[in-house]
């Protein structure tokens, strides 16, 4: 029923506890504990989905960082950094320079702005600062990307 892998990486699981839960095979002690594991994971799922939301609506801030982020959701910094790394394997500046450069890429495929235009549209506030992180990504330039999204 449960995978013992999440139970151990919990936070609430200790050893102590699972050595009262194996002596004692009380099943009302088994539910509380599964009951408790439930909680934690559904609280951590709660929070990080609403990280990902917040990331994604706000993502166009040019000062949005770690630490508003974390006062915005009452987490603490460490445990956003840990979540994107452990998840993502991305720091947090890297993971929004990601959100940033997808959000930049459809906006190129629309062809409806300049460079320029689209760069403070995903929050870049130098067009320069957006060709690096661009080319850095995707290994071409936005000129280059729109150029073979035209001939794709």
């Amino acid at each position: 029923m449960y995978d013992m892998d999440i139970l151990i990486q919990s936070p609430i699981f200790n050893d102590d506890e699972l050595m009262n839960l194996s002596q004692n095979n009380s099943q009302n002690d088994i539910t509380i504990f599964y009951q408790r594991i439930d909680a934690e994971l559904i609280e951590k799922k709660n929070w990080t989905t609403n990280l990902i939301k917040f990331i994604d609506k706000n993502y166009t801030n040019p000062n949005l960082s770690l630490k508003e982020v974390a006062f915005e959701l009452g987490k603490n910094e460490k445990a956003i950094s840990k979540y994107l790394k452990e998840t993502y394997l991305l720091s947090f500046k890297q993971y929004l320079n990601n959100v940033r450069l997808e959000k930049a890429s459809e906006l190129i495929k629309e062809d409806l702005n300049s460079f320029k235009e689209i760069a403070y549209l995903v929050g870049y506030e130098s067009s320069n600062h957006f060709t690096r992180a661009f080319k850095l990504r995707y290994n071409i330039t936005p000129t280059e990307y729109k150029l073979s999204e035209i001939n794709s």
